[in-house]
């Protein structure tokens, strides 16, 4: 009891937050719509990669394992870097269009706060969204998914190196 009196602003300030979050869900109901066109775009580029990778990973020499049906690839160092660099393609466009959809659905919700009492309501605030992603800050968003996914890289390069070291 105690500490609910301590804690009703908090509360209250709850509360607030989200009444404010489902009068923005009913009014632009279109940012429903953003989830599963990113997830439509990141399964057709997953399906682009996968295909890819198969293509690049047959490409290295053959040799098959003693007195087995089983062989192994081996690759030269330029179809190693290429590898890595498609790799690198695949966590670069992941984060991008995850940042993409977090920037939309962000904007979309600010120009829905700040449109309140102004006459102009919420119409089309997911569309005018996607135009300030493309036109403002596709910059900033694939620069920031750039650092993301370089430190991704590295870390699966160092996971690699741990493993091969228990290996060892």
């Amino acid at each position: 009891m105690l500490a609910t009196l301590c804690l009703f602003n908090r509360i209250r300030l709850a509360i607030a937050i989200i009444k404010a979050a489902s009068d923005f869900v009913k009014d632009t109901w279109a940012v429903f719509l953003v989830p599963p066109m990113a997830i439509l775009v990141l399964v057709a580029f997953y399906i682009y990669w996968g295909i890819t990778s198969v293509y690049l990973a047959s490409c290295g020499d053959t040799s098959q394992i003693k007195s087995t049906p089983f062989g192994t690839f081996s690759y030269d160092e330029d179809l190693q870097r290429l590898l890595i660099y498609h790799l690198f393609g695949l966590l670069w466009f992941n984060a991008f269009v995850i940042a993409g959809v977090q920037f939309i659905i962000a904007s979309a919700t600010c120009l829905w706060y700040f449109s309140q009492g102004t006459g102009q309501g919420a119409s089309g605030t997911v569309r005018k969204s996607v135009w300030r992603l493309f036109r403002y800050h596709l910059g900033s968003i694939a620069f920031g998914s750039l650092i993301l996914a370089i430190v991704q890289l590295i870390r699966i390069i160092l996971a690699y190196f741990q493993y091969q070291a228990k290996k060892l």
